[in-house]
């Protein structure tokens, strides 16, 4: 349901659901040399796919590619600064919570 046959759900599986060439799609590299992802096993036992579902977080998350586009490449975002990025949201929730308790 993740990838095919969700995009088959909604009717887009043209457009999305599977990594081939014009189809849209967003994919992440997870750094999996962690101590929450340790230990890594491989071959019949493997425990990839249940440390994925069940202990990875998003600070493990290296690279963003959205639609073809490098968003976040070594967890440094690229289209952003974001230091700017966090300076504007505080200063907005500041002015939002004041105009609250006005």
């Amino acid at each position: 349901m993740a990838t095919i046959n969700g995009a088959k759900a909604l009717g887009m599986e043209r457009e999305i659901g599977s990594l081939e060439v014009g189809k849209k799609a967003d994919v992440i590299t997870i750094n999996l040399e962690t101590p929450r992802l340790t230990p890594i096993i491989l071959g019949k036992y493997t425990n990839i796919f249940a440390h994925l579902v069940y202990s990875a977080h998003g600070e493990d998350v290296d690279n963003v590619v959205i639609d073809g586009k490098l968003i976040m490449k070594n967890r440094k975002l690229q289209t952003v600064d974001e230091t700017t990025l966090i300076s504007n949201a505080n200063r907005a929730s500041h002015q939002l919570i004041s105009s609250v308790l006005r």
